[in-house]
């Protein structure tokens, strides 16, 4: 079960439609988190520019399955036109950017192969915000890094991050850093 939500400034009259299986209050909290990071979609633009207090929050549906909460949240999408420039939403749904015909097409010819060794490194390399594991405190130069010298997922480093988890796990804590005191520890590998 989940819900359809939607955030409306005031000052802009502006909205933003989103869906999730938490509690409004529980997503709200996550929205607010994630405004303080350095994302630069409309909605946590907005957020940072007209302040949390300018925005209200409701419930537009209740809906029974993730199929149908995907489903509901493209048509708020469409039907109260939220889409950039009129709103706030960047894209359809956060599965919903391509159309399933296209998901298709990438997933068949992805079908049985992954991404090279180098491929990996070079992206490493070449984008990636600093991270740091809090259990023993080494600071990797990005997530696939991180990934490559520990063998925890970027997924998971990435979740943990942004604030997806909030419980401590089994698994290693992480968090960005962006700190100038804080060196990078531990050298690509190569």
């Amino acid at each position: 079960m989940g819900i359809v939500y939607k955030v409306t400034s005031k000052t802009t009259g502006k909205s933003y439609i989103g869906a999730t299986s938490l509690s409004l209050n529980v997503r709200k909290a996550l929205h607010i988190h994630r405004m303080h990071s350095d994302r630069t979609a409309p909605f946590y633009e907005a957020l940072r520019g007209y302040g949390r207090k300018d925005f209200t929050w409701t419930v537009l549906r209740e809906v029974e399955n993730s199929y149908d909460l995907q489903e509901q949240e493209d048509w708020f999408i469409r039907e109260l036109k939220t889409l950039v420039p009129n709103g706030y939403n960047a894209y359809f749904g956060r599965n919903n950017a391509l159309s399933a015909e296209s998901r298709e097409k990438i997933s068949l010819r992805r079908a049985g192969k992954s991404a090279s060794r180098e491929s990996r490194l070079k992206q490493a390399k070449s984008k990636g915000r600093p991270v740091k594991c809090l259990n023993n405190s080494i600071v990797y130069p990005s997530i696939v890094q991180a990934h490559l010298n520990t063998g925890v997922t970027c997924r998971y480093i990435s979740n943990f991050c942004d604030g997806n988890w909030l419980k401590r796990s089994k698994y290693a804590d992480w968090k960005f850093t962006w700190s100038s005191k804080e060196k990078v520890t531990v050298e690509p590998l190569l």
